[in-house]
């Protein structure tokens, strides 16, 4: 995630950055004067944005765009984090913490963020083409009419209301073959080919990697020689 420093203001106080290794994540922290009785905090958003995983019971207020945390009645320091979904590029970030009855104080750090394109993580993938209602779906989750998962789905570049499996063993020149379809934007999940004898005990099978060309700008198809007598799977896996 892209980001742009914000100079001068209260260090030390409140202070908001990007949350390493979570697309669109933030996390502001707050240290407020020694003997602060209470203090709240707001974070304002671009309408036509919505946040998620909203730490320490924060609400988002969803006809001022704003989220709200506290108030909390101590003077002890806390990182406030959420996740902002719903679009991509570049947005504006500005948000307060407010004192006892002293005011309010604008919170300092980035004031920008990028956000990556929303097909390259899976809950932006999810919020371009589903009705999240502020929230997301597992990645086990099937929708109505759909035939796989949709972290499936998403690995293998299927929209989510899709039916059909890019997913079969077929009839090649040498003999059977698994045939699966890989889309090469989404670095956060990993898909791992398993066979088996009696379909407890599973083993991984090594794929060197795409044996066709690219099905379009973004998809591949891979083939695995396979064994008549051999049960296949693919493992869906998501990336930290």
């Amino acid at each position: 995630m892209g980001l742009v420093a914000l100079p001068g203001s209260l260090p030390g106080n409140a202070s908001r950055a990007e949350s390493g290794g979570t697309p669109g994540g933030i996390v502001i922290t707050v240290a407020p004067p020694a003997g602060t009785s209470a203090y709240g905090v707001e974070e304002a958003l671009p309408f036509g944005v919505y946040p998620s995983s909203i730490s320490h019971e924060g609400v988002f207020d969803r006809h001022t765009s704003k989220v709200k945390w506290g108030p909390f009645p101590d003077d002890q320091v806390r990182e406030l984090t959420l996740e902002i979904r719903g679009t991509e590029g570049a947005l504006n970030l500005a948000g307060s913490v407010s004192y006892d009855a002293t005011g309010s104080i604008a919170i300092a750090g980035i004031s920008e963020a990028t956000l990556p394109g929303l097909d390259t993580y899976f809950e932006g993938w999810q919020s371009r083409h589903l009705d999240l209602n502020l929230s997301t779906f597992s990645g086990r989750h099937v929708i109505s009419g759909a035939t796989l998962p949709l972290l499936a789905q998403y690995a293998m570049g299927v929209h989510p209301e899709a039916g059909g499996s890019p997913f079969a063993i077929v009839s090649g020149p040498s003999g059977p073959e698994i045939r699966y379809v890989r889309d090469t934007r989404r670095n956060d999940v990993t898909i791992k080919v398993e066979n088996s004898g009696d379909l407890t005990a599973w083993s991984p099978l090594e794929v060197s990697g795409p044996q066709t060309g690219m099905l379009d700008q973004h998809r591949e198809e891979i083939r695995i020689s396979a064994d008549e007598d051999t049960f296949y799977r693919l493992r869906f896996i998501r990336v930290p």
